[in-house]
């Protein structure tokens, strides 16, 4: 049995070294609220899982039917703070019914985003209960592995470490005397630079500053105001332009006791230096890039495999306008793909289709609050035989309605239009109702 559990904001708030801040905080147990129930495509097999309340029902019942999937049991958690494994190791009821769920299963799987001490409190409990717990993730003993890659840091030793790497020139600062001379040295002779904070999550704790006056005033502003840039070390690169018309392409990998046992390949839309959304499949990576991404992804999980890491593990790259690969950052965890990469799996997809994913399709639904808004929209999308899937639809009722969704296309360009044209039919589907 699989117990599935969106510890999304428990994994970005986790390493020791972080004081976030109530504030920043919030803003990622909101965003593991709105993303938790992407778990439900993580598996198709017998399993659980385990949703922080206001799961939509009738969302919950379509996205099953449509893939021919009998919709498995729900343990509700009582408090609603983003942080399941919290919530559910302090609620006697829910342990109950996970408990009575798991009851005749001899072997407990459990899947998470990523590691989190909370989740080997959480096997050790499954397994007094009689079960032989297993995770998806790295084991207890080698959980340092898993923070040491998360962080950026280990993109530089890395770059020293397997042939064929790179990162763009840089220096890791102390103190914000040696940030400050890394800033202007750096700008004066190229003109552009970027900070990053090692445990930065999604965009968030990096910066890119230009060499004029209103440059460095507004990264002083946003370092004095952002968590991330608060403690250091701090990394200070060179700041390097992408090649035109190119994402960023990753790899996504699965680590186990043998090894690399699954690669993904795939590309991100990054707005400056955000991500947004991403393409996924065999064919996601323009024309001569798939192979290097797949080669270099390799190297950096064979290195990850040694240091004892397991389970998902993605490794984010970059095509400078100068040819150059760069390796921006790891993700010791599920990735922004991982729900396209399920969903691919389960369809039984070829190399010719791809899978475009993002977390935030933005919608105008003047009067639209939930699903139950779009039902019939989707409905007739599948009656016509389109590929598109919400993923996950609580950002619907707030102040700017959106929701998760992966499409499927014959190449990442149709993919990409079908998601489109939801963005602009949907709405109007919502008018005319």
């Amino acid at each position: 049995m699989d117990v599935l559990i969106p510890n999304h904001a428990e994994f970005n708030i986790r390493h020791p070294a972080l004081r976030l801040g109530t504030a920043t905080e919030t803003v990622f147990t909101n965003l593991g609220l709105e993303l938790a129930d992407q778990c439900a495509f993580w598996s198709s097999d017998h399993r659980i899982l385990i949703l922080p309340q206001g799961l939509d029902p009738l969302w919950f019942q379509d996205v099953h039917d449509v893939l021919g999937l009998t919709p498995p049991p729900v343990v509700s958690l009582g408090r609603r703070t983003g942080l399941p494994l919290r919530d559910l190791l302090h609620d006697g009821h829910a342990l109950a019914e996970l408990r009575h769920r798991l009851a005749g299963h001899d072997q407990v799987r459990l899947l998470a985003w990523g590691a989190t001490p909370e989740l080997y409190l959480l096997q050790a409990m499954v397994s007094g209960w009689g079960h032989e717990a297993e995770l998806d993730c790295t084991p207890q003993d080698h959980y340092w592995a898993s923070l040491y890659l998360d962080g950026k840091l280990s993109c530089v030793d890395l770059a020293q470490r397997v042939p064929g790497l790179r990162v763009p020139n840089g220096v890791t600062v102390t103190c914000h005397e040696e940030l400050r001379g890394a800033l202007e040295t750096l700008l004066a002779r190229r003109g552009q630079a970027i900070v990053k904070s090692p445990l930065g999550v999604g965009g968030a704790g990096s910066a890119v500053i230009r060499s004029d006056r209103r440059g460095l005033a507004g990264f002083w502003t946003t370092a004095h105001r952002e968590p991330f840039f608060n403690s250091f070390p701090l990394v200070v690169q060179e700041y390097v332009e992408r090649a035109p018309d190119m994402g960023c392409p990753a790899a996504d990998l699965f680590i186990d006791g043998k090894g690399i046992g699954q690669v993904v390949l795939s590309c991100m839309t990054v707005d400056g230096h955000r991500f947004r959304n991403v393409v996924v499949g065999a064919r996601s990576i323009a024309a001569g890039y798939a192979e290097q991404t797949c080669e270099l992804g390799q190297a950096v999980g064979a290195v990850a495999y040694e240091l004892g890491f397991r389970g998902w593990f993605c490794v984010d790259f970059m095509v400078g306008a100068d040819g150059e690969f760069y390796l921006t950052e790891i993700n010791a965890r599920r990735s922004g793909a991982a729900q396209a990469i399920a969903l691919l799996e389960l369809l039984g997809a070829d190399d010719d289709l791809v899978a475009h994913s993002d977390d935030k399709l933005t919608l105008q639904l003047p009067g639209a609050t939930s699903y139950g808004d779009l039902r019939s929209f989707f409905h007739g999308l599948w009656a016509g035989g389109v590929r598109a899937y919400p993923t996950t639809v609580r950002g619907l009722a707030g102040s700017r309605p959106h929701m998760g969704i992966v499409t499927l296309g014959s190449g990442g360009d149709e993919a990409r239009a079908i998601a489109a044209e939801i963005q602009v039919k949907a709405p109007e589907h919502v008018l005319r109702r």
